[in-house]
């Protein structure tokens, strides 16, 4: 069977015309959302696949004009997934009364795990911090940029990693985040490599966080891609960096509490120096700067892929 795609879009506030099966990307529509914590569908693509097959499968969420009392925060949810009603990414953070705008993406290489037809959607959902306020709070869709996008089949060395636990970075301290193995295939002599990572303010205790007494403290966070080629000795004959050089630098504030980090590496090349071999650790390192100690988000938060 050759995997093809066709769009179909979930109808959200009106009909609109049947979305082109070249691109393999559907916008929303412009849409109301509540903060009753239900999934709201916004759009979908649809992948008839072999089992194993593997897509790129990427989305961005655009919300604005939030209407809310303006002692409660609102948090606003990205949930992305193909397989049945598997969530396989997942971006939140709170939005403010009053703000205008939030830009959430998600993005990771499928793999389907049986024959059939795949319906990669696209959904948002909103709660509120705090009693419901009177009218109820709500955030609205930007249509024209919001969508999801499926890209043709992958190689089948495209792999997907998810962070497998929450892990507590102290400040002034560092760790590789979702770190990955990945072996080049003969004949494969450039990739490209991404590494999203989610990070919560430990602004009080829960989870792995124990900041006590609780305070409104920001974390600054500094994060790099680092893809690096292994050699012969046991250590590295090549290193690739996204920022190239020092750390990409992030606040987190306590009333956004939450934030995604994004980082990518595209055409990533493939040493064929003598001692390099086509072996790979691909990892964001991640170092609370100042502020806050901050929580990495495991599964479906953060995750690091390779493709083509």
């Amino acid at each position: 069977m050759r995997a093809h795609i066709a769009v179909a879009l979930m109808l959200v506030l009106a009909s609109a015309a049947p979305a082109s099966a070249q691109t393999g990307q559907q916008h929303a529509t412009d849409t109301v959302v509540a903060t009753n914590g239900a999934f709201h569908p916004l759009a979908s693509v649809q992948i008839d696949a072999n089992k194993g097959d593997r897509f790129y499968v990427m989305a961005r969420l655009q919300t604005r004009s939030a209407r809310q009392a303006p002692s409660h925060r609102m948090l606003v949810a990205l949930l992305l997934g193909c397989a049945d009603d598997t969530v396989e990414v997942r971006s939140t953070q709170n939005i403010d009364y009053g703000q205008q705008v939030l830009v959430h993406r998600g993005r990771y290489v499928f793999v389907a795990p049986r024959d059939g037809v795949f319906e990669c959607r696209l959904q948002s959902r909103g709660l509120v911090h705090g009693a419901q306020s009177n009218p109820p709070a709500q955030f609205t869709i930007d249509g024209a940029n919001t969508y999801i996008a499926v890209s043709g089949r992958q190689p089948a060395w495209a792999t997907n990693r998810y962070q497998g636990s929450q892990r507590l970075i102290r400040t002034g301290r560092a760790r590789d985040i979702s770190a990955m193995a990945f072996t080049a295939p003969a004949g494969v002599t450039r990739f490209t490599a991404t590494g999203d990572v989610e990070v919560t303010d430990c602004y009080n205790s829960g989870h792995v966080c124990d900041t006590v007494p609780s305070n409104r403290m920001s974390s600054v966070v500094g994060t790099r891609l680092l893809v690096m080629q292994r050699d012969g000795n046991g250590g590295y004959c090549r290193i690739t960096r996204q920022p190239s050089s020092g750390f990409n630098r992030s606040v987190v504030t306590w009333a956004q509490h939450h934030k995604k980090i994004y980082h990518r590496l595209v055409d990533v090349p493939v040493s064929n120096s003598a001692n390099c071999t086509r072996d790979f650790r691909i990892k964001v390192l991640t170092k609370v700067l100042s502020g806050n100690d901050l929580m990495i988000e495991r599964k479906p938060y953060t995750n690091t892929f390779v493709q083509r």
